[in-house]
């Protein structure tokens, strides 16, 4: 279908005649000549068959004596038929007792057939038939019939019926040449119409009408398409003299309104940014004032022995028990206490310094540290930790900012706690390797996340603390998942909230 695309419709209405009268003439062709081979074959066969019922009936008195000059008798008769080549006659006993050919004309067959089955082969036609007497079959006779002069009236046939469908054929392609102009030259008329609007814009053109036909009233639709379209061209004209003027008013107020909206956008992003700034400032702010109370946490005791050592002393000396022997280990121990205490700064500073570029680091201690932070303040809170960390875990990115997810995910499990169980609770964290990934879940017996809220945990702002800032899980979110192409995930577990950390490893 794809050829006749781009053919101008007068060819494609004659290649359409052409082919399909051509195919209905070569299938017309091929029935006819089925049809006559068939016939052809039946009527051979069945002549062939009517003179071996002849010859077995002659022929059955001598098979049933084996007299081979009676059956040689009968067999010469079948001289006078100049189509049948070959006869034998088989007796019971397989040996053939007679036979009979024309000199140079009998063909070999590949084999016998079976009585009653003919067999052709090239053009020749073997019948065998069993000979019967006095209901006893007595042997087989076997008759060859030559089929050539048979064929070449077969073939002559073929000819007549192939040269009156070719001239049937090209009666029926001329007579369509000339009944096609009916249909192609008014849709010609009306092609050259529409092609001279097209170039030329010119839509006082009219197409000519042949007749009432489809054709005619496609013609008559097309002028009348016309007219319309002039006639809306004319009103288009009169419409765009006026809207050019509107939409030159309408340009010049959106101009001036641009400019008032422009400064106004200007001015509320500068507010805006000013409010971020703010925010952010009060979530350092919380942080450094969170960091300082678990400093306080981790200084109580080492501070409580400063003091029972600064009292140990006064009671030597008072009793008289103050040498310099007792001088100098408590100095040394109060000296060990002290550089505890800046170790802890040390490590609190370390931990909130931020990374530049990505490592890998190992998971378990990043958690350890995490813990370590706010270990003073669990125990302070009776809060109880169960770590699962049964192998060690690697993960490729910022070490500290991972610890400070870690960090913020355990204050807010913390918090939590405190705020719905005042006996203090537990919080389950599981390091693991999880299809290649490194796996952090931080789990609490809290009672877990609302879950009208529940989707809306990661988002910024959002906060359901009374002096929350919002941008803690926020951060925590960009940090996993746009600077450690990893994820961060929650839902509410058994006894409460469980978040999970993927992170490359």
């Amino acid at each position: 279908m794809s050829l006749l695309t781009d053919l101008p419709l007068k060819r494609k209405l004659m290649l359409i005649g052409i082919i399909s009268n051509g195919v209905a003439v070569v299938v017309l062709s091929l029935a006819l000549g089925i049809g006559e081979w068939a016939n052809f074959r039946s009527r051979a066969a069945t002549a062939l068959a009517l003179h071996a019922g002849v010859i077995a009936d002659n022929a059955a008195p001598a098979l049933m004596f084996s007299d081979e000059k009676a059956a040689r008798e009968v067999l010469a008769r079948i001289g006078i038929e100049r189509t049948i080549v070959y006869a034998a006659l088989q007796g019971k006993n397989g040996a053939m007792l007679a036979q009979f050919q024309h000199a140079g004309q009998r063909k070999l067959p590949p084999s016998l057939p079976a009585p009653d089955e003919p067999l052709f082969f090239a053009d020749q036609l073997i019948y065998a038939k069993h000979v019967e007497h006095a209901g006893e079959r007595v042997g087989i006779l076997y008759l060859q019939s030559d089929l050539r002069e048979v064929y070449w009236e077969f073939m002559r046939k073929l000819a007549l019926i192939a040269g009156a469908m070719t001239v049937s054929l090209a009666f029926a392609v001329f007579l369509f040449s000339r009944l096609q102009k009916a249909i192609s030259d008014p849709i010609h008329d009306l092609v050259g119409a529409m092609t001279h609007v097209t170039q030329h814009n010119d839509y006082a053109v009219q197409a000519p009408v042949s007749g009432r036909d489809e054709f005619g009233k496609l013609a008559q639709g097309f002028n009348a398409m016309l007219n319309a379209i002039r006639e809306r061209e004319a009103a288009l004209a009169d419409y765009r003299a006026g809207l050019e003027e509107a939409v030159r008013q309408r340009t010049e107020e959106l101009r001036q309104l641009n400019q008032s909206l422009e400064q106004r956008v200007r001015e509320e992003v500068g507010k805006n940014r000013e409010k971020d700034h703010l925010l952010i400032q009060q979530s350092r702010l919380a942080a450094i004032g969170e960091m300082i109370g678990n400093i306080a946490h981790q200084w109580r005791q080492p501070i409580n022995a400063l003091t029972l050592l600064l009292a140990n002393i006064k009671d030597a000396y008072e009793f008289n028990e103050l040498d310099q022997d007792y001088l100098d280990k408590t100095v040394k121990k109060g000296q060990t206490i002290i550089q505890r205490m800046s170790t802890t700064i040390d490590d609190f500073r370390n931990f909130f310094k931020p990374n530049k570029e990505k490592t890998r680091f190992s998971v378990n201690e990043a958690v350890a540290d995490a813990l370590s932070i706010l270990e003073a303040a669990f125990k302070n809170g009776n809060i109880t930790v169960a770590l699962d960390a049964a192998e060690e875990v690697t993960a490729y990115g910022y070490r500290n900012e991972y610890s400070q997810v870690l960090l913020n995910l355990l204050s807010n499990a913390k918090e939590a706690i405190q705020e719905r169980n005042a006996l203090g609770g537990e919080i389950h964290v599981s390091v693991s390797v999880n299809n290649g990934h490194a796996e952090v879940t931080v789990e609490d017996n809290a009672g877990g996340i609302p879950a009208d809220i529940l989707p809306r945990i990661f988002d910024p702002y959002f906060t359901t603390k009374e002096k929350g800032t919002g941008i803690g899980l926020y951060m925590s979110k960009m940090i996993i998942e746009h600077s450690m192409d990893g994820t961060i995930a929650v839902d509410n577990g058994p006894g409460g909230a469980c978040f999970a950390v993927t992170t490359p490893s």
